[in-house]
């Protein structure tokens, strides 16, 4: 399915280094860890309903660069799994000991990228629009968690899409030492093809499974004795499974139709979680910052609603490298 490209923006705003504490580690049923880009696509449309219309901003597009992650998680003594930090409500009012809030959690040092445009950035001066944004940014919540002040983070800054070579190459390795999260859709349905010629009846999600998956293979040859060294199939890139948005399970329902609905005036239908492949890379291995940008995709007529990244491409060849 082919996704037509949103606007450029005029100008990317860069936050760098935001600590976050107790972020969301369970995107879906079937992975944990980093959260959602939805979360991040979540945070920037907020940003964009709390300033456009006082700073006559427009803010689409998010780019998400990881300088850290810590799971809030341990492998107790004895056991194979490793199992979250789960925290407990007070007691009840009878003195009973409440139930486990059944959650998953994460400590996070990350930078974003987000993409603006209109006339405000002409209508304000610099510093005007980066203080204003950053005093909104300190007050709001990401993926769940809690925004902490980080003493040692250098200040926002923004970069235009029109900026020279050297300023935009300036700027990835700025980013650095971190890891940028693009979506990587063609090494899911190059994976899957590969997978057919085996297994003619494999679906994506196997495609899915087997590529992120940690293969035991045999060596090449056996010792004197017969034996056999077992050695994990190398993989290239770092790739990991992603919610990416979700699929419709239900027609969609007129406004007010479904009861108890938390809003009634606007259209429902009932989806699940949409699952595809992501690759961490090196802010340097972009051609450019934009190339991050994560956007909303919408086709309410096949019941998609997801995110990925349309100006990323890969590299020369990359595209016809073996999971």
């Amino acid at each position: 399915m082919t996704i037509a490209n949103p606007p450029l923006p005029e100008t990317l705003l860069v936050l760098p280094h935001l600590l976050v504490q107790n972020a969301n580690a369970m995107p879906s049923p079937l992975s944990w860890g980093f959260p959602p880009p939805s979360a991040f696509a979540g945070f920037a449309h907020v940003l964009h309903r709390a300033l456009s219309a006082e700073l006559n901003l427009h803010i689409a597009g998010v780019g998400i660069i990881c300088h850290a992650f810590s799971a809030q998680a341990s492998l107790p003594a004895g056991r194979h799994a490793m199992q979250f930090h789960l925290s407990r409500h007070p007691v009840t009012h009878e003195g009973k000991a409440a139930s486990m809030v059944e959650e998953g959690r994460c400590h996070l040092d990350i930078s974003l990228v987000l993409g603006l445009s209109g006339d405000g950035l002409w209508q304000h001066t610099e510093d005007v629009l980066l203080k204003r944004l950053q005093a909104q940014v300190a007050i709001m919540r990401l993926a769940g968690g809690s925004l902490l002040p980080n003493p040692h983070a250098r200040q926002p800054w923004l970069l235009s899409l029109e900026a020279p070579d050297a300023a935009q190459r300036k700027a990835l390795h700025r980013l650095m030492p971190g890891f940028a999260l693009v979506c990587d859709d063609w090494a899911l349905e190059r994976h899957w093809r590969k997978l057919c010629q085996h297994h003619a009846d494999a679906t994506l999600l196997d495609a899915l499974h087997d590529a992120v998956g940690l293969h035991h293979q045999p060596g090449d040859k056996p010792d004197k004795n017969g034996h056999v060294d077992w050695q994990w199939a190398p993989k290239s890139g770092w790739r990991t499974p992603l919610a990416l948005g979700y699929a419709a399970l239900s027609p969609l329902y007129a406004a007010g139709a479904v009861r108890n609905a938390r809003d009634v005036d606007t259209p429902i239908r009932f989806a699940e979680p949409l699952l595809g492949l992501g690759q961490w890379l090196s802010p340097h291995r972009l051609g450019r910052l934009h190339e991050s940008l994560w956007f909303h995709h919408a086709d309410p007529d096949a019941g998609l609603y997801r995110l990925h990244t349309p100006f990323y491409q890969p590299a020369v060849g990359a595209a016809d490298t073996s999971i």
